[in-house]
C-alpha cells in the first residue's frame, strides 16, 4: 500500500498495487511463489511516496504504483543449464520440466558458453515472455541542494501562506512555483503567520534533495538587509513599523504600533503605557494595586449606570477649586465622629433643616452665637425622635463560630477571644494583652501604646466588628468577625504527602438568643467556592441551624462543615441570617427585607494569580548533623523520639494556616544515583570536638563546653550554613534550612536550663531581622520545629522579650512561662498549649514566602 499526502487538499491518498491498471503477465512459477509469500508475509507493508507533481498529486500517486507494480512483477528470474547452441542473447527458450512437458517460454537475458575442445555447455538467465516495461527507478528524480532565493509574490491565492521565489540562476521573469513556508506553528485559523516581504532574501530546501519539492526554510539578513538590533534583542519589527522587542540586556519588553503608541516594560516592575487614545471595552473590569493607585488627568468623567461601592479603612479628598456633591437622596455617616470644618459653613435647607442629637447637641462660639428666625424663636424641653439611616448591626439572635476542641491546629482560624462563659474556656484576649507597638510620632517618639485599653482598640481593628443591639443585655455591642484560612479541593488533591492541605474544616457553633425564636437560622454563601454540610446553599437545599431556642450564649451539638470547591480573588463571606417570627410565611422578597443578620466568617483570598498570589510556598531542608564529639558517633533526626513524633506534620500544618505550603526536602542523590539523608558530618571537625588540657582535663573548644554538649554560640548557625552550602555547591541557599544534632545546648545564660532550638538572626540597631535557617537540639518537644521555623519567617514571640521596636511584633500578652492560664495559645507563644496563629501573622509569613 503506498501513501500520498496533498497539502493543497490537506488529504492523505492510499493506493494497494493490486488496484494499479497492469498488463497481465501473470506465469505458472510465479503464481506458486506469489501464494507461498502470502502464507509468509500476511501484513500488507505501507510505504511513503513523495509526490513529484505539485498539485496532482493522485494522478501522480497512480502512475507511481503502476510502474512499481510493473516492475516488481518482472522481478522473476529463470536460472538454467543446456547444451543447445542454438540459445543466445535476446533468443526465446521453451523450458520443459523434468517430465518433458512445456511450461513457459522465456526471454534470455544473460548467457555464459563453455567449449572444452569436445564437449559444449551454457548457463543462462531468462525471464518470461511477456512485455518489458519502460525503465523506471523510484530513486531517480531531479535533485537540488540548499540555495538562497529573493522573493518575489508573497501575495498567495490560496491564502496558505506561499511564496514565489527567483532563483540567482533564473533570468527574467522566471519564477518558482508557489512554495510554502516552514512555520514555527500553524493551524486552522491559527498559528505563527510571517511571510517575507518582496525583496527579501530566503533560504529555500528540498524535501529529500528533490527539486520538485521545495520548500522555504526561513529569511536572511545581509549586506543590504540589516535589523539594526545587538545580539541581546529579540524583536518583531514588521515593515511599517509595528513592532515588539525584547531586550535582554535590561529585561524589557517594548510593544510599539507604527505611529508611536506603545506598551513598556521596563525590566524594573515598571509597565509604562503610552497613546493619544486609551479605550477598554470590558464586561467585567477588575484592578488590585496592593500599595498605590495614582491617576493624573485634566478631566476625569466616571459614569456609573448602577451602583457605586467604595469600600476602604482610610479616604482623604482635597479639592483646590469647586467641590458639588448633588443627589437625589444623600446620606453620610460615621460610626464613630464626622467632623465638617470651614472658613464658612452654612447649612441650608429649602424647607427644613434639623440639627439632631440623641443625647447633647452643642452649638459653640468663640464669637457670637446668633440665632435668627424671621417669624420668630420657639424653644421646648420636648425633644423629637428623628428618624436614622439603618447599619448592619446584629440583635436577638447571635451565631459566633469556634474550632473544636480537638482542633490542633490544622487550618487557619483566627477569633477575637471574648468571654464566653460557659461556652469555651477561652481567656478574653483583654485580660492576657499586655501592649503592642505604635509607629512613633515627631510629637511621640515611644513605640508602645499609653496602656492595655489603647492597645486592644488597635488589636480590635485587625477584626471587622458588627454592632449588636439588644435591650435586655446593653453592654454586649460588639460582634468580632473570625478570619478563615482554606485551600481550593483541587489544590489540596495535588499534594501528594500527608497532612494535605486543608479544604474541609469543621467548626463549633456557639448559638445565644434573646427574646422570641426565629423561624428560622439559615446560613448563606457563594455557591460556586463553598458546600456546608455538603450543600450548596440554595433555597432547595438551604443550611440551616436547628437550634432556634431562646438561652444564654451556649456551644449546641450541631457542627458545620465548611469546603472549598473552588478557589477565589477576593474576600469571601459566609453570612448567618435569622428570619423572624412569622416572616417564613411570607414571600422571599419579604423574608429578605425582614431577615436579620446573625454571624459571620471572613475567608481569605486563596487563589493564585500571576502577580496576585495569595497561596505561597517554601522549601524546607531538614538535615541531620552527624558529630563525634568524645569518640561516641551521634546524629540528629526528626520525628525520631517520643517528643517529637509529629513534629514535621505540625511544621506543615502551622504554614497551612497561612496558605503556606512547606515542601520538606529530606533526601538527595549520591554520586550512584542513590536515595540518601541530608548530613552534615562534623565527625571530624576539630571545632565540634572535646577539647582538654596538658592534664587530660576536658575544656571548652569552639562550639563544644567541656561537659560534651553543644555551647550556644552566637556563630553556630552561620558556620553551619557556610559548611553545609559548600557541600552542596549553594543548591538550597534561598531555602530554609533545619540542622538537627543530638545533642544538648545548655543555656549559658542560665544554666538550669537548655535551649531547645533557636532561629538565625541578626541585630540592626533595636531592630531583629530573622534568616532562614534554624538550629534544633535533642531537648526539643513537637512543636520546637514550627516555632523556630516562624521564626525565620518573621515572627516575634507573643510575649515581651524587651522593648517593642519593630512593627511586625503588634501585641505582646502574657508569658506563658510565667501564667499559663492567661497565656493565647499562638504557636509564638510559650505556653504548654500552641495550635493558632493570627490573621495578620499570616500577612507576614506570606511576604517572606515565595
Amino acid at each position: 500500500e503506498y501513501i500520498a499526502y496533498d497539502f493543497h487538499r490537506a488529504e492523505v491518498y492510499k493506493m494497494e498495487a493490486k488496484d494499479a491498471a497492469c498488463e497481465y503477465k501473470n506465469n505458472p512459477i510465479q503464481t506458486d511463489a506469489k501464494n507461498a509469500s502470502k502464507k509468509l508475509f500476511k501484513k500488507t507493508p505501507q510505504k511513503y511516496h513523495s509526490a513529484t507533481s505539485l498539485e496532482q498529486s493522485y494522478i501522480d500517486l497512480e502512475e507511481v504504483v503502476r510502474q512499481e507494480r510493473d516492475l516488481r512483477e518482472l522481478s522473476l528470474k529463470v536460472t538454467g543449464r543446456s547444451r543447445d547452441p542454438r540459445l543466445r542473447m535476446n533468443t526465446f527458450a521453451c523450458l520443459t520440466d523434468i517430465n518433458a512437458r512445456a511450461m513457459e517460454t522465456y526471454r534470455v537475458i544473460k548467457i555464459s558458453h563453455y567449449h572444452s575442445g569436445m564437449n559444449y555447455e551454457n548457463s543462462f538467465e531468462a525471464i518470461p515472455m511477456m512485455r518489458t516495461p519502460a525503465d523506471y527507478n523510484a530513486e531517480a528524480f531531479p535533485k537540488a541542494e540548499q540555495q538562497p532565493a529573493i522573493v518575489k509574490d508573497n501575495n498567495d491565492p490560496q491564502g496558505m501562506g506561499r511564496v514565489r521565489v527567483q532563483f540567482f540562476w533564473q533570468k527574467g521573469d522566471e519564477l518558482s512555483p508557489w512554495i510554502r513556508m516552514i512555520q514555527p506553528y500553524a493551524g486552522n485559523g491559527k498559528g505563527f503567520y510571517f511571510i517575507p516581504e518582496v525583496g527579501e532574501e530566503v533560504m529555500v530546501d528540498f524535501e529529500n534533495g528533490n527539486a520538485e519539492r521545495p520548500f522555504v526554510l526561513g529569511a536572511h539578513y545581509n549586506g543590504a538587509a540589516k535589523s539594526g538590533y545587538k545580539p541581546t534583542t529579540k524583536a518583531i519589527h514588521t515593515e511599517s513599523g509595528t513592532k515588539i522587542v525584547l531586550n535582554d540586556e535590561d529585561g524589557s519588553i517594548k510593544i510599539e504600533d507604527a505611529v508611536g503608541n506603545s506598551l513598556i516594560f521596563d525590566g524594573n516592575q515598571k509597565i509604562t503605557l503610552s497613546s493619544s487614545i486609551f479605550e477598554i471595552n470590558t464586561q467585567q473590569m477588575l484592578i488590585r494595586a496592593t500599595d498605590k493607585l495614582h491617576i493624573t488627568t485634566n478631566n476625569y468623567v466616571l459614569n456609573v449606570l448602577s451602583q457605586l461601592y467604595i469600600f476602604t479603612a482610610w479616604m482623604k479628598q482635597k479639592v483646590s477649586g469647586f467641590m458639588q456633591v448633588f443627589s437625589n437622596t444623600a446620606l453620610i455617616k460615621s460610626t464613630n465622629t464626622l467632623d465638617i470644618e470651614a472658613k464658612e459653613a452654612k447649612l441650608s435647607g429649602k424647607e427644613c433643616a434639623v440639627l439632631d442629637s440623641k443625647k447633647k447637641a452643642v452649638v459653640n462660639s468663640l464669637g457670637v452665637a446668633q440665632l435668627q428666625g424671621k417669624l420668630g424663636n420657639e424653644y421646648s424641653n420636648n425633644g423629637q425622635g428623628i428618624a436614622q439611616a439603618k447599619t448592619e448591626s446584629i440583635s436577638n439572635v447571635i451565631v459566633e463560630f469556634r474550632p473544636l476542641s480537638t482542633w490542633q491546629g490544622e487550618f487557619g482560624f483566627d477569633w477575637l477571644r471574648i468571654d464566653d462563659g460557659a461556652a469555651t474556656l477561652e481567656t478574653p484576649y483583654y485580660v492576657c494583652l499586655q501592649n503592642g507597638y505604635e509607629k512613633p510620632t515627631k510629637r511621640d517618639l515611644n513605640t508602645e501604646y499609653e496602656s492595655k485599653g489603647e492597645a486592644f482598640k488597635e488589636l480590635e481593628k485587625e477584626y471587622q466588628k458588627i454592632t449588636i443591639r439588644r435591650a435586655n443585655t446593653p453592654l454586649l455591642t460588639k460582634y468580632y468577625v473570625p478570619w478563615l484560612n482554606i485551600y481550593p479541593e483541587k489544590i489540596s488533591n495535588t499534594v501528594n504527602t500527608t497532612p494535605q492541605p486543608p479544604c474541609e474544616v469543621e467548626l463549633n457553633i456557639l448559638l445565644d438568643i434573646e427574646g422570641i425564636s426565629p423561624d428560622q437560622i439559615r446560613i448563606e454563601f457563594n455557591k460556586k467556592y463553598f458546600r456546608i454540610d455538603g450543600k450548596d446553599g440554595t433555597d432547595s437545599t438551604p443550611v440551616l441551624i436547628t437550634d432556634t431556642g431562646v438561652g444564654n450564649k451556649r456551644k449546641i451539638q450541631q457542627t458545620i462543615k465548611i469546603k472549598c470547591i473552588e478557589e477565589f480573588e477576593t474576600q469571601q463571606s459566609i453570612v448567618v441570617y435569622a428570619y423572624p417570627q412569622g416572616s417564613m410565611l411570607k414571600t422571599v422578597e419579604e423574608q429578605k427585607i425582614e431577615r436579620k443578620l446573625a454571624g459571620k466568617i471572613i475567608v481569605c483570598p486563596n487563589s493564585n494569580k500571576e502577580k496576585i498570589r495569595n497561596r505561597r510556598y517554601i522549601k524546607v531542608v531538614l538535615v541531620k548533623v552527624k558529630t563525634n564529639i568524645d569518640g561516641i558517633s551521634r546524629m540528629g533526626g526528626f520525628g525520631n523520639t517520643q517528643d517529637t513524633l509529629g513534629e514535621k506534620d505540625t511544621l506543615q500544618q502551622f504554614f497551612y494556616q497561612a496558605l503556606t505550603y512547606a515542601k520538606l526536602i529530606e533526601t538527595t542523590k549520591d554520586n550512584q544515583g542513590n536515595t540518601i539523608d541530608i548530613i552534615l558530618d562534623l565527625s571530624n571537625d576539630r571545632d565540634f570536638k572535646l577539647h582538654r588540657d596538658n592534664l587530660g582535663i576536658p575544656i571548652n573548644s569552639v562550639f563544644i563546653d567541656n561537659n560534651g554538649n553543644i555551647r550556644d554560640n552566637d556563630n553556630l548557625i552561620s558556620i553551619l550554613k557556610q559548611k553545609f552550602n559548600q557541600q552542596t555547591s549553594n543548591k538550597y541557599m534561598k531555602d530554609l534550612i533545619i540542622f538537627a544534632f543530638d545533642e544538648t545546648c545548655p543555656n549559658s545564660r542560665d544554666p538550669r536550663y537548655v535551649i531547645n532550638g533557636f532561629a538565625d538572626h541578626i541585630k540592626m540597631g533595636n531592630k531583629t531581622i530573622f534568616k532562614k535557617a534554624l538550629v534544633l537540639f535533642n531537648t526539643r518537644k513537637d512543636k520546637t520545629l514550627s516555632h523556630e521555623a516562624l521564626h525565620t519567617m518573621g515572627l516575634f514571640h507573643t510575649h515581651r522579650d524587651g522593648t517593642i521596636y519593630d512593627s511586625d511584633q503588634k501585641f505582646i500578652f502574657t508569658n506563658g512561662n510565667d501564667d499559663p492560664i492567661n497565656a493565647t495559645d499562638n504557636i509564638m507563644s510559650y505556653n504548654r498549649i500552641r495550635r493558632s496563629t493570627w490573621h495578620w501573622q499570616w500577612k507576614i509569613i506570606k511576604r517572606n514566602a515565595r
